[in-house]
């Protein structure tokens, strides 16, 4: 078991406030939707400019490390014994749960979470987990895991994330999220060359670069660069001499010193169809970025008292999010004429002096026949009907036609045309989960049109992809001929006849808004 401690340090509230959420005033207009709902309207006193003296709110009970392997070894055991009080007992009174079958997606609260796991209860099955992972910070544990589960004949595996607070003297799962369901093989993700395609983050006022999905150790104290939208925090990552090659580099140095090469270089960032800005690497840093509990964000911004510190708040960031911290470049455009001094639009980037990639026309066809086709073609994949199956059996009469038109509803039609061919992205997603129906599906068509104004889309992407975000632009960056799409912290590539997402830059949820 893979173990990660780590030191609680900043303000943290009473443990009756780490559960989800409770009725509240309406939050400030800056808060994120995460958060909004608990974020009492008031002002916030600051403590520091008055005479008295400041006292310290009290911390939450600490969970261990004992406790929380405790919880999971009484989690699989009381699956594997069918033994349902014992199971329903592991659950905070107010908690989310996020269930994943293939391309199905739900979201319930704590009722809605045991009655719909009860029916596994009625079948004999396997639960197990590997790759166990826990950090403790901040009055919380994050948990994850890989899970195995299986009954009958039916078999799915991928990894689940909990969030674990102390309610009543007792570790208990605040927040359980299976992040990605395969069933039967799972797809293996390509490696890529960061230097011809990086995705671009906005944070802190600045554009970054992730140059790598895994971030080394730094021995720097992490900097705070939002409290939310996410939440982000960087440990700058510096050594104080070069890697040579007089000798045998390491894995490890070698690993550094790739990253080393980004110091000071130039950098093209792009946006949807084009250029965004021209700049220059400033900083490389470790860098993570998480959904805070709504209860740490109240904290935070001092509710019920003292408003914590820029690095109190970066501390607790970094401690939730640090098994997921990749490396980041900031960029520093130049100051040029024509030059954007923000990078507006930033969706990717690249270095300077490789030959400029080819980029594929963006249209966001709204109507017309080429969108018609779109929803029509993806309404009538198999993987949308078992979707539509499930909204069909959930959600009563009079309900909207088709699932992508029910509440919350996105239906969209993205089209890339350019260097002989056409790819349409399609992407369908509504509900808003805590018990009711939720559904998302996203899929890539390679687009044909026999006569004018009359399009056959042949599906190219994967069906089952898991967690699909909606491609914003297509482009060619090694000049194979093949375009890799791009969407905000994700990279679809093509193997063989099919794309796939290879990368999606993860971000921690930790708030439970059931």
């Amino acid at each position: 078991m893979k173990q990660r401690d780590a030191v609680i340090v900043g303000v943290v509230i009473a443990v009756a406030a780490w559960g989800c959420k409770q009725p509240a005033p309406s939050a400030p207009a800056d808060v994120p939707v995460a958060a909004a709902a608990s974020v009492p309207d008031q002002p916030v006193v600051d403590l520091a400019a008055q005479a008295s003296p400041v006292i310290a709110l009290p911390s939450p009970p600490t969970l261990t490390q004992i406790e929380v392997q405790e919880l999971v070894a009484a989690w699989l055991q009381a699956q594997n014994a069918a033994n349902f009080p014992a199971y329903s007992m592991l659950y905070a009174n107010k908690m989310t749960g996020i269930r994943r079958v293939g391309s199905v997606a739900r979201q319930f609260g704590r009722s809605g979470w045991l009655q719909d796991r009860k029916r596994m209860f009625g079948k004999v099955m396997l639960v197990q987990a590997r790759q166990i992972e826990i950090t403790i910070g901040a009055g919380i544990a994050q948990v994850q895991f890989e899970q195995s589960f299986e009954t009958g004949a039916f078999k799915d595996t991928g990894p689940k994330r909990w969030t674990v607070i102390r309610e009543l003297g007792a570790a208990r799962i605040a927040r359980e999220e299976m992040l990605q369901s395969t069933v039967g093989a799972v797809a293996t993700a390509q490696s890529f060359d960061s230097a011809q395609l990086a995705l671009a983050v906005s944070s802190g006022g600045r554009t970054w670069l992730v140059v790598s999905p895994n971030a080394p150790q730094s021995d720097q104290p992490p900097r705070l660069l939002a409290r939310q939208g996410p939440a982000a925090a960087v440990r700058s990552l510096t050594w104080p001499a070069p890697v040579t090659h007089s000798a045998p580099v390491p894995s490890s140095a070698s690993i550094l010193h790739s990253i080393l090469q980004w110091r000071d270089r130039d950098v093209v960032v792009y946006g949807q169809t084009g250029q965004a800005c021209r700049g220059q690497v400033s900083e490389v840093a470790a860098l993570v970025r998480v959904i805070p509990h709504f209860g740490q964000v109240q904290t935070w911004d001092g509710v019920g008292g003292v408003k914590a510190s820029d690095q109190q708040v970066a501390e607790e960031i970094w401690q939730l999010g640090a098994s997921e911290a990749v490396v980041a470049v900031a960029i520093k455009p130049y100051a040029l004429a024509g030059n954007p001094p923000n990078c507006e639009g930033a969706l990717w980037g690249r270095a300077a002096n490789l030959p400029p990639p080819k980029v594929m026309a963006r249209d966001r066809t709204k109507t017309g026949q080429l969108h018609e086709t779109g929803l029509e073609t993806m309404r009538s994949n198999l993987a949308y009907k078992e979707i539509q199956g499930v909204y069909a059996g959930e959600v009563e009469p009079p309900r909207a036609l088709h699932w992508d038109q029910f509440e919350h509803s996105v239906a969209s039609v993205v089209s890339f045309e350019g260097h002989g061919q056409r790819l349409v992205a399609t992407f369908g997603r509504s509900g808003a989960g805590c018990g009711g129906f939720f559904g998302e599906f996203g899929a890539i068509w390679q687009a044909q049109s026999p006569t004018p104004n009359t399009y056959v889309l042949q599906l190219a992407s994967d069906p089952k992809a898991l967690d699909p975000r909606m491609p914003q632009a297509a482009v060619d960056v090694d000049g194979d001929g093949v375009f890799e799409l791009v969407a905000p912290d994700q990279i679809w590539r093509r193997t063989g006849a099919t794309w796939r997402p290879v990368l999606t830059l993860p971000v921690p949820n930790f708030d439970c808004p059931c």
